[in-house]
């Protein structure tokens, strides 16, 4: 699992801890703190699935609407698996 802000993490622990309900504690979970733009394009590891819960497409989370962030989730791919992005709504108000 990879997440920018390790508070956030933090903050659903303590506050929503039966959402995870120490999931962040099982040895099969590994957690990578850092800009998912900057990992995917080192592009180091390869997975089965990708699954992406974006913020909005404007400010600094635009980044992750581009093409080549897109293409690094690609090539992050075990041939033939599953790329999966939940991008919030349709529209920006």
């Amino acid at each position: 699992m990879g997440e920018i802000d390790e508070k956030v993490v933090k903050a659903c622990c303590h506050y929503l801890p039966n959402h995870s309900r120490d999931a962040f504690r099982d040895p099969r979970v590994s957690l990578q703190i850092s800009d998912g733009v900057n990992f995917v394009k080192s592009g180091r590891e390869k997975f089965d699935i990708i699954i992406l819960d974006c913020p909005d497409p404007i400010g600094p989370g635009v980044r992750l609407f581009s093409g080549k962030f897109y293409q690094g989730c690609y090539n992050c791919l075990h041939e033939r698996e599953i790329f999966v992005a939940q991008n919030g709504v349709f529209f920006t108000v």
